[in-house]
């Protein structure tokens, strides 16, 4: 499911809607805009960028463990270290 972000003009206030994404690196991406008001044309671009894991995929976890395992590693301490509250 894709989401549209609710983009809006910094000039005028109106929508605005993206027009190309230029992708840099797989966690930082620059996106062109173009306000939807005819009457102001404001050209822009905006920064997307990857900050912080909020919550670990579940989809890595089972590799993380076998890594961690496979050093004896404790997977829940290396997890606070990685994540703390």
């Amino acid at each position: 499911m894709s989401r549209t972000p609710l983009l809006f003009c910094p000039e005028c206030g109106q929508r605005a809607v993206i027009t190309k994404t230029a992708r840099t690196h797989k966690l930082l991406n620059y996106q062109y805009c173009s306000c939807s008001d005819p009457e102001c044309g404001l050209t822009f671009r905006i920064k997307s960028e990857f900050d912080r894991v909020l919550s670990p995929s579940a989809r890595g976890l089972g590799r993380i463990n076998t890594y961690l395992a496979s050093r004896d590693i404790n997977p829940q301490l290396a997890l606070d270290v990685v994540n703390p509250s």
